[in-house]
C-alpha cells in the first residue's frame, strides 16, 4: 500500500514528457518514410543517367561507332567519343573577339548620333520625327545615319594592338569578317562532330560515354569481361 500511495504521489510530482505516441511524433519524414535506393524505384531503370557508361582507357582501334556497335550486339543506343577540338576552339575564340569590336562601335556610334540629334532640339526647339517604315533594317544604318559624317564613324587598325595596320571602319570590316568566321565555324563544329579528329599529341588511351538501350542488363557487360585482353 505504502509503495502505491509513493508511486501516485511521484507520478503527480514529476510530469511524464514523453509517450509512445510522442516518440513517434518526433520522428523526421525520412525517418518514417525511408526513401528507397534508386535501384529499387520503377522509373529509376528510364533514366538516361542509370543507362550511361564512361569508358576509360580505351584503345584508339576500338574508337569506331560500328566496331562499338558490333561488339554490344545492338544494345548500345548512342555513343559519344571525343576529339580534338583544338581548330575549333581556335575559330570561335577568333569569332567571338571580332563580334565584339563591331558590336562595340555600333554602340558608340549609336551615342554619337543621339548626342548629335539632342544638340540639333535645342537649338532649333524643333523635335525629330523619323517613322520607321516596314522597310526600315537596323543593319543598314539608315536609322541613326545623317547625324555625324562619316570621318566620324568608329575605326581602328588592324595590326598588332591596334597600333599599325591599315585603318578600317570598324562596323563595316566587322561585318566583313563575320560573315567569313561564322559559315566557317559551322562547318568546323559538323567537321568535329561527324569524325574523330585525333592529333599526334593524343594520348594512346582514350574514353568514350555509350548510352545502353532500355532496360539494362549484364549482357552485355559480360561479353566485355569475356572478350581477350
Amino acid at each position: 500500500m505504502i509503495y502505491i500511495i509513493v508511486f501516485l504521489v511521484l507520478r503527480k510530482s514529476n510530469r511524464r514528457f514523453y509517450s509512445p505516441r510522442s516518440c513517434l511524433g518526433t520522428l523526421c519524414e525520412p525517418e518514417r518514410s525511408p526513401q528507397l535506393p534508386d535501384g529499387l524505384e520503377l522509373s529509376y531503370p528510364k533514366c538516361i543517367s542509370s543507362r550511361t557508361v564512361l569508358f576509360t582507357s580505351v584503345p584508339k582501334e576500338y574508337l569506331n561507332k560500328g566496331r562499338i556497335y558490333n561488339f554490344f550486339n545492338g544494345s548500345a543506343k548512342n555513343i559519344w567519343i571525343p576529339g580534338d577540338t583544338k581548330e575549333l576552339d581556335r575559330i570561335i575564340k577568333e569569332r567571338d573577339k571580332v563580334a565584339m569590336k563591331p558590336k562595340k562601335a555600333e554602340v558608340k556610334w549609336v551615342k554619337l548620333c543621339n548626342k548629335e540629334r539632342i544638340k540639333y532640339e535645342k537649338k532649333t526647339g524643333a523635335k525629330v520625327e523619323k517613322a520607321a517604315t516596314a522597310t526600315s533594317d537596323p543593319e543598314s544604318e539608315n536609322l541613326v545615319a545623317g547625324w555625324i559624317p562619316d570621318d566620324q564613324r568608329p575605326t581602328h587598325r588592324t595590326g598588332s594592338l591596334g597600333l599599325i595596320g591599315k585603318k578600317v571602319d570598324t562596323i563595316k570590316w566587322g561585318r566583313k569578317e563575320l560573315k567569313v568566321l561564322i559559315p566557317k565555324a559551322q562547318s568546323s563544329r559538323e567537321n568535329t562532330r561527324n569524325t574523330l579528329l585525333f592529333s599526334s599529341n593524343s594520348p594512346p588511351n582514350m574514353m568514350l560515354s555509350l548510352l545502353f538501350k532500355p532496360p539494362l542488363t549484364t549482357a552485355p557487360f559480360k561479353r566485355l569481361v569475356d572478350s581477350p585482353a
